[in-house]
């Protein structure tokens, strides 16, 4: 029987249809299975983050600050908000320079 393989959006959303709980210690991705090596490849490559601005960088800049401060998301900050921010930063930001 032949089965088509389901559409798996770039984001990931396709995938399922909400985001793991935030953490700065996991990947948002189980980077021991091939889908969630891949998802995480496509995350690094995705070429919307060439359009992050200084302004958008600054803010992710500002969510990961308060949350490695708290130990918690800011108030009324998503999941999906934190992830967004922690990639980022992740792919625009040097992790030893911080340029």
């Amino acid at each position: 029987m032949f089965c088509a393989p389901s559409v798996v959006r770039m984001d990931g959303s396709g995938a399922a249809s909400s985001v793991p709980p935030f953490s700065m210690e996991k990947d948002k991705f189980d980077q021991g299975t091939f889908f969630g090596r891949l998802m995480g490849m496509y995350e690094v490559i995705d070429p919307r983050t060439l359009m992050l601005t200084t302004e958008d960088l600054k803010k992710s800049q500002d969510l990961l600050d308060k949350y490695k401060k708290n130990g918690k998301k800011p108030d009324g900050v998503s999941d999906e908000d934190m992830w967004n921010a922690r990639r980022a930063i992740a792919v625009s930001i040097h992790p030893v320079t911080g340029e």
